[in-house]
């Protein structure tokens, strides 16, 4: 099996990461930029200071701790743009290039999981680009249920993505994250296969 890149993105609770998961039962080596992002934020690692030095306690999750409370974080940059701006100018360089090191360390096929995929230098290292589209209506009904946020929480959370122009013109794969999850399964397997004969 070649190793290849393949980049997943769309917007949050879309059903990216069923694909990225289905991906690995298939011998991806799965890589969550999201779960990269909170790594980079751990105590010692690379944009810990800078945010504590912004931030302070305001967003430790306890002062004894010293770890940062993304549940915080999230209140202040989801509520200013510009605050938003300034957490991802710290963050995206930290995190592609931890992507990268885990990229360059596997000989696996990647599944790469990214929301801001095509903003950024990560879609020149994919060598298929996957779109996961789901209407807004259902991303608020699933982070209600699966996170625990009220609706107009959940409405915040899409609409701060809604900035983003995911032209499916640019997408080798476009899926429909709202079908059965066996479906979605089928097709992924589908092109997947498609995918090996080259």
């Amino acid at each position: 099996m070649r190793k290849i890149v393949i980049g997943i993105t769309g917007g949050i609770a879309s059903g990216k990461s069923q694909v990225r998961l289905e991906l690995e039962k298939l011998g991806c080596l799965g890589i969550d930029a999201d779960r990269v992002g909170h790594e980079i934020m751990l105590p010692g690692k690379p944009a810990y200071d800078r945010l504590i030095s912004r931030y302070d306690s305001k967003i430790l999750s306890t002062k004894e701790s010293r770890e940062i409370d993304r549940k915080k974080l999230g209140a202040i940059v989801f509520a200013d743009k510009d605050e938003l701006r300034w957490l991802e100018s710290v963050t995206h360089p930290a995190i592609i290039s931890e992507i990268q090191s885990l990229i360059d360390a596997s000989d696996a096929p990647i599944a790469l999981e990214a929301v801001k995929l095509m903003q950024s230098s990560l879609k020149e290292i994919c060598d298929q680009k996957w779109l996961v589209s789901v209407p807004a209506e259902v991303q608020v009904q699933r982070l209600q249920q699966a996170r625990g946020m009220t609706a107009a929480e959940a409405r915040a959370r899409v609409q701060s993505q809604q900035l983003i122009d995911w032209d499916e013109k640019e997408f080798d794969l476009v899926l429909d994250g709202s079908m059965p999850l066996a479906l979605l399964a089928e097709k992924i397997h589908l092109h997947w296969a498609e995918l090996q004969k080259y």
